[in-house]
C-alpha cells in the first residue's frame, strides 16, 4: 500500500511540475508581451494605467474603425474598378484614334512615294538615252583619237626617217672631178681617192669658215649635233670604217655615180636612193665621206 501511495504522490508531483514549468513558459512569454507592449506604449504614458475594461473598449473602437476601413477600402476598389474600366475605355479610343491618324499618315507617305518614283522614272527613261548618246560618243571620239594618235606617230615616225636622211646627206659635196675620171678609175684607185678624200675632209673640216667645223652645202641644212655626235663615233670605230669600205665599195661606187649624174642632171637621185633605204647610219655616212 506504501509503495502504491509514494507512486501516486510521484505522478502527482510530477504532473504538478510538468504544469508549474507551462506556467512558468507562459509568465515569461507574458512577461516579453509586457515588454513589447512597453515599448509599443512608450509615447502614451497614460495607456499604461488602462484596465481590462479599458482595453476592451479600445478593441471594440478598433474593430468598428477596422470595418469602415474595410468598407472604404471595398468602395474605393469599386470605384477604381470603375475608373480603371472608363480609362480603358478611352485610352482604346485614343489607340484607335491614333491608328487611324498613323493609317492616314502611311497612305499619304505611299502616295508620295509613287509620285517620286514615277518622277525618277521618268527623268531616267528621259536621260539614260542621252547617256547612252554620250557613251556612243566618248566611244567614238576614243576611237578616232587613237586613230589619229596613230596616224600622228607614223607621220612623225616619217619625219623622223626624212629628218635622218637630210641629216646623213647635210654634208655632201658636188664631186670636183669630172665623170670621165671616175668612169676610168679602177677599184683599186677608187680605194686610194676615197682614203684620199677622207684625208682631204679632215683637213678641210679643220680649215673650214663654218663656226661648227663642218662644210656649207648650197640647200641643205648644215649637220645637227646629233648628226656630228654619230659621225666622230665612226671616225673613232676604225674597224667598223674598215668593214664599210671592203664590203661597201661596190654600193658605195654605185651610188657615187647615181649621185654625180644626179648632180648632172641625168637622173633623179631620190628615186635611186630607194634601192639604199636599208642602209645604217654609218653607210650613209661612210657615202657622205666619199662625195665630200
Amino acid at each position: 500500500m506504501v509503495n502504491i501511495f509514494q507512486k501516486e504522490i510521484s505522478s502527482k508531483l510530477g504532473a504538478v511540475e510538468r504544469e508549474g514549468c507551462i506556467k512558468e513558459k507562459e509568465l515569461q512569454e507574458f512577461k516579453c508581451r509586457l515588454k513589447a507592449l512597453e515599448a509599443l506604449f512608450e509615447g502614451h504614458e497614460e495607456k499604461k494605467n488602462w484596465n481590462f475594461e479599458r482595453w476592451e473598449l479600445a478593441l471594440a473602437e478598433q474593430t468598428e474603425l477596422k470595418a469602415y476601413l474595410e468598407s472604404e477600402l471595398r468602395k474605393n476598389e469599386e470605384n477604381l474598378s470603375a475608373t480603371e474600366v472608363l480609362g480603358n475605355k478611352d485610352e482604346s479610343d485614343d489607340v484607335a484614334e491614333g491608328i487611324l491618324a498613323l493609317e492616314q499618315d502611311l497612305l499619304t507617305y505611299i502616295n508620295d512615294y509613287n509620285e517620286e518614283r514615277r518622277k525618277i522614272q521618268e527623268q531616267k527613261s528621259e536621260l539614260l538615252p542621252r547617256l547612252n548618246a554620250a557613251q556612243n560618243k566618248v566611244m567614238n571620239l576614243n576611237s578616232s583619237n587613237a586613230e589619229k594618235e596613230n596616224e600622228h606617230q607614223r607621220l612623225l615616225c616619217d619625219v623622223k626617217n626624212l629628218q635622218a636622211q637630210i641629216d646623213a646627206f647635210s654634208n655632201l659635196h658636188t664631186p670636183a672631178k669630172p665623170a670621165t675620171m671616175f668612169g676610168v678609175k679602177s677599184r683599186r684607185t677608187m680605194s686610194s681617192g676615197r682614203h684620199a678624200s677622207r684625208g682631204n675632209e679632215e683637213v678641210d673640216s679643220e680649215n673650214s669658215s663654218s663656226p661648227s667645223g663642218v662644210p656649207y652645202v648650197e640647200g641643205l641644212q648644215p649637220f645637227s649635233p646629233a648628226t656630228l655626235s654619230v659621225k666622230e663615233q665612226a671616225k673613232s670605230k676604225s674597224k667598223r670604217t674598215a668593214k664599210c669600205e671592203t664590203i661597201g665599195n661596190v654600193r658605195l661606187s654605185r651610188l657615187y655615180l647615181y649621185y654625180y649624174k644626179a648632180a648632172l642632171g641625168k637622173i633623179d637621185f631620190l628615186s635611186k636612193l630607194t634601192k639604199y633605204q636599208s642602209w645604217g647610219v654609218e653607210d650613209l655616212l661612210s657615202f657622205s665621206i666619199v662625195c665630200s
